[in-house]
């Protein structure tokens, strides 16, 4: 990676974080906010579940416009739009204005999280330390995360939702002035990261189709269908469970502390891991790791099993970089950023159906079998990409 590379890689990595700094800071009091204005459990799910259906249908047009106008100039329309929904946020007086609001969200996380994303591919392709690049860009975003939530819940303490707000358009308008420095050399894209193609638009079912016709991007498929359910569960489901061995608060945030810890710390050894063995054998592992750790803390009655159990699965979590290295070598230029936006569109839908899904299973059954149920699909994911590995013989590269 050359100089200019370097410091394409570094603004974006800082951009990176300061976006999910951003989300963070919603994270632990956004839905105690949504229902103080509606009153109802049942309409705020209505309106996060629309801005997430809304959030798919935009993705894909978003990403479009950026092949024409630019990932860099896309991902600062984004931003923009960002700071207004945060200062639209800090005014929201009832459900009307609240629909206005995450309309807003939806086109700044659109023109944004997948954009940024192909950006970052477009620039490592071909790194012979892709993983461990990619080990630093989730590392700082994993400390970005803890602080934004951390700090959000201070806020909402300290002043309420209103003072939240107001950090969430600062940090817009603090992701709006880095972005301006990312590098946007038209004639050198590959260095500079940033890429306008003039390309043929397909829709959703035939970019699909496209994409499946490379072994690699089922193999992606599988696995990721058997990993995203664990980022709209694990919020939602893992604290029942684990007060309902422990009875302790306390030991809730400890068990999610130390896998928070060990996130950061191995995030960039996992990357260099999967630079030398390769993406394909780490995600079979990782899948094999989420199996065994997953049904165990399912089934097991005692905090101190599930703890151990919960660090090892932290392992295989870091591990999930791999599909982020399969993805780099794979797209192809000319449709990178519709995928990226199919495939962050795919996980918000997984994500705003898991947790649904969850809860049905709780008051049905029990949280355990609840977890049990979600933990199941890691055996199928590993099934399903053990097969394509052994049928395709992918290499160490992608």
């Amino acid at each position: 990676m050359n100089s200019p590379t370097y410091r394409a890689f570094g603004i974006a990595t800082l951009l990176s974080a300061i976006l999910v700094f951003a989300g963070s800071l919603l994270a632990p009091v956004e839905v105690r906010f949504v229902e103080a204005i509606t009153a109802s459990t049942a309409i705020s799910g209505l309106i996060f579940g629309g801005a997430s259906i809304t959030l798919v249908f935009l993705s894909h047009y978003v990403a479009q416009l950026s092949n024409r106008y630019g990932r860099r100039n896309t991902i600062l329309y984004g931003l923009l739009f960002g700071f207004i929904y945060a200062l639209l946020y800090a005014s929201v007086v009832n459900t009307l204005g609240l629909l206005g609001v995450k309309f807003a969200w939806a086109f700044a996380i659109a023109a944004t999280n997948p954009i940024l994303a192909a950006y970052v591919q477009h620039l490592l392709v071909g790194n012979k330390n892709q993983g461990r690049y990619f080990g630093y860009y989730y590392a700082v975003q994993s400390i970005a995360g803890s602080a934004g939530a951390l700090l959000g819940g201070y806020l909402f303490t300290l002043a309420g939702f209103y003072l939240v707000a107001y950090a969430l358009a600062g940090a817009y308008a603090v992701a709006f002035l880095i972005t301006l420095f990312l590098p946007n050399n038209e004639s050198n894209s590959k260095v500079e990261g940033d890429v306008k193609l003039q390309t043929q638009t397909y829709s959703i079912f035939a970019l699909l189709k496209v994409l499946l016709t490379k072994p690699s991007l089922r193999f992606y498929l599988a696995s990721n269908i058997a990993t995203a359910p664990n980022w709209g569960v694990k919020p939602f489901l893992w604290p029942l469970v684990i007060f309902a061995i422990s009875g302790s608060d306390v030991i809730t945030g400890s068990i999610f502390a130390t896998m928070g810890l060990v996130a950061f710390m191995l995030l960039p050894f996992a990357g260099m891991v999967a630079d030398k063995v390769g993406p394909y054998r780490v995600i079979v592992v990782e899948l094999f790791l989420f199996s065994v750790t997953g049904i165990t803390m399912a089934l097991t009655g005692t905090i101190a099993v599930f703890w151990v159990a919960a660090a090892v699965y932290t392992i295989a979590e870091v591990f999930n970089l791999a599909q982020a290295m399969i993805l780099t070598e794979e797209l192809d230029e000319n449709i990178r950023s519709q995928a990226m936006a199919l495939d962050t569109a795919f996980d918000q839908i997984i994500g705003f159906i898991s947790p649904l899904l969850a809860g049905v299973l709780v008051t049905l059954y029990s949280p355990s079998v609840a977890l049990l149920f979600f933990m199941s699909l890691y055996v199928f994911g590993f099934v399903a990409t053990l097969s394509l590995f052994r049928k395709h013989q992918f290499g160490v590269r992608c």
